[in-house]
């Protein structure tokens, strides 16, 4: 899932642990017990790293689904592609998906995904639009998850403030897990430390949140 292009310091040494998290959701997701039938299939795949049989089922489920479900299961293979390191695949479902009435939840998976393909090709300016949906709607995980993808690309584009602010506000939505809150702080000082760019103290935004500027 993490390609094979080189990356500068930050992004190599973080990578892993920011958008491995923001996939599988396992900082802030509690564990569920996985649904019947075939979608029971794909999540034991997925549990078991097989991700490419897993995207596999879901196609399969989507084929056979109309509408949101159809638009649900799609997203879910598509994912799933991703995590085997097939991005044509993934690119290629979610061009088969009409985003017109879509719940916030889903519109928010696809853009996450699209983001994410964006930053691992290099390409932060354009993952960037991808992820200026509303947090309001979502459920806590899926606005940790944002911003934890929001943060990283703040700081592929070297805009550590901006990083610092999303990881801050990112501990709103850690349901008080100790764990979570941690590894958050953890991943804060290792952007600050491996900013490319020390941030200017004289020119922080005026909106800044109280936490960010402490960190700062």
């Amino acid at each position: 899932m993490q390609g094979t292009l080189p990356r500068p310091p930050l992004l190599r040494l973080c990578l892993s642990a920011l958008l491995l998290a923001w996939l599988a959701g396992c900082a802030v997701a509690p564990v569920q017990q996985a649904p019947a039938g075939q979608a029971g299939q794909a999540v034991q795949l997925e549990q078991q790293g097989k991700f490419a049989a897993a995207a596999q089922v879901y196609e399969q489920l989507a084929a056979g689904a109309q509408g949101q479900q159809r638009a649900t299961w799609l997203v879910s293979a598509a994912e799933d592609w991703w995590q085997a390191r097939d991005n044509q695949k993934a690119w290629a479902l979610l061009a088969q998906i009409k985003p017109a009435n879509l719940y916030p939840a889903l519109n928010a998976r696809i853009e996450l995904l699209k983001a994410g393909m964006d930053l691992a090709a290099k390409h932060p300016e354009t993952a960037l639009q991808h992820l200026g949906f509303a947090l309001e709607p979502l459920p806590d995980a899926l606005k940790a998850r944002t911003l934890l993808l929001r943060a990283q690309v703040h700081a592929a584009l070297d805009d550590t403030v901006s990083a610092v602010a999303d990881l801050s506000a990112r501990e709103t939505f850690l349901q008080n897990d100790p764990q979570a809150i941690s590894k958050n702080h953890q991943l804060i000082w290792l952007m600050l430390s491996q900013a490319r760019t020390p941030p200017d103290l004289s020119r922080l935004p005026a909106g800044l949140s109280t936490a960010a500027r402490g960190w700062l």
